[in-house]
């Protein structure tokens, strides 16, 4: 027999899960087209981002619940120069 999963999911720019709002190892997803990506609660109550790299001229949005995890990715495409940032828990570093 034949069933479907509906994971817990938003299509609302930058909008991410609240830890308290999944279980452990439980997925969440936002469809929407600027902003997608898979998240998952851990063991130790935190909400990290499996993907995909955020890609755009201005750095991810901190509004709606945005707590970013460390080694998450920022392709910065400021003036064609594409840079590669990743959060280090406090701030972006480009990587070299």
């Amino acid at each position: 027999m034949a069933f479907t999963v509906k994971h817990k999911r938003s299509d609302e720019e930058g909008r991410r899960p609240r830890p308290e709002s999944l279980l452990e190892g439980q997925f969440a997803i936002n469809s929407n087209d600027a902003t997608p990506g898979v998240f998952m609660k851990t063991g130790r109550e935190k909400v990290i981002k499996i993907g995909p790299c955020h890609v755009d001229e201005v750095e991810p949005p901190t509004s709606f619940n945005r707590s970013f995890g460390k080694g998450e990715l920022w392709l910065d495409i400021t003036n064609d120069t594409n840079k590669l940032k990743v959060w280090d828990g406090q701030k972006w570093r480009t990587v070299s």
